[in-house]
């Protein structure tokens, strides 16, 4: 991105989705030391790393740590207000259910 420009515009956002699966299988995780799982309310299953990089972050914050809590879903609102846009959707599309 440096090379070709674009670093002071680039925002990268790295987050994983949940804990890992304790199951005792060959795919096993570890969420050590927190207790809980994948789709368990424990922090084991819910609590992820996640970073920020990019140019587009602030210098003042750079390198630094956070412990606030957050969700996936904050992202789109973040996402909207960066890009510009209004994050309020507009009504779901009813699904069409094709009988027979």
């Amino acid at each position: 991105l440096k090379e070709v420009g674009q670093w002071d515009n680039s925002l990268i956002v790295f987050s994983s989705d949940n804990g890992g699966s304790s199951q005792h299988n060959k795919e096993r995780g570890n969420n050590f030391p927190f207790r809980g799982e994948k789709s368990t309310n424990f922090e084991g299953g819910i609590r992820v790393a996640a970073f920020l990089s990019g140019g587009f972050i602030p210098r003042e914050v750079r390198g630094t740590r956070s412990k606030l809590v957050t969700h996936i879903s904050d992202w789109y609102a973040t996402f909207c207000h960066l890009a510009g846009v209004d994050p309020a959707d507009d009504p779901a599309v009813p699904a069409r259910v094709q009988e027979g």
